[in-house]
């Protein structure tokens, strides 16, 4: 092998990696002419195979990142869920103690009141998942919301304060 052989071979081997490497752990958007993603398989629980309960479609490929602040999508339904959610489950907040609005309640059990929040919302007919920070929700593929529904004090955050960023693709 000349050594212009052997130093174009390096230099593809070297590009490659370097293609490889920038690509490691991110989603990608398919391509223009992708076909569209097959339809889920019904799950006899309420489900989809691969998917969240009640939720219906597959995992998003989005990246979850540089995600803009627009129009939230899916407010009302948040704002739904949270009250049947203090409604029926009462015992998850201290009714007594609030802080930025009237039903801003104080948080007692947070793992009880983020699962119980993915619930509510998908019993809206809506696809919910918690990041370990934020509300994701979404209804197809092309695009899910974030809303921030704890306060660092551990009370409910409402209405347009809760909405932080629409993701395109969704991310789950």
């Amino acid at each position: 092998m000349s050594r212009r052989s052997a130093a174009v071979s390096v230099a593809v081997l070297v590009l490659s990696a370097a293609v490889w490497v920038g690509t490691c752990g991110r989603s990608h958007s398919p391509a223009a002419g992708t076909p569209p993603e097959p339809a889920p398989t019904p799950d006899p629980h309420g489900g989809t195979a691969g998917g969240e309960p009640g939720c219906g479609l597959p995992p998003g490929n989005g990246s979850g990142q540089d995600c803009p602040r627009q129009i939230s999508s899916y407010l009302p339904e948040v704002e739904r869920s949270l009250d049947r959610l203090v409604e029926r489950r009462p015992e998850i907040f201290d009714l007594n103690s609030t802080r930025g609005c009237g039903t801003c309640y104080l948080v007692r059990d947070v793992d009880a009141y983020v699962e119980e929040m993915q619930k509510e919302v998908r019993s809206e007919g809506a696809c919910a998942t918690w990041d370990g920070e934020e509300l994701a929700i979404k209804r197809t593929n092309d695009f899910n919301d974030q809303y921030d529904i704890l306060t660092f004090e551990n009370f409910i955050r409402r209405d347009n304060g809760s909405y932080r960023a629409t993701c395109y693709p969704a991310w789950f």
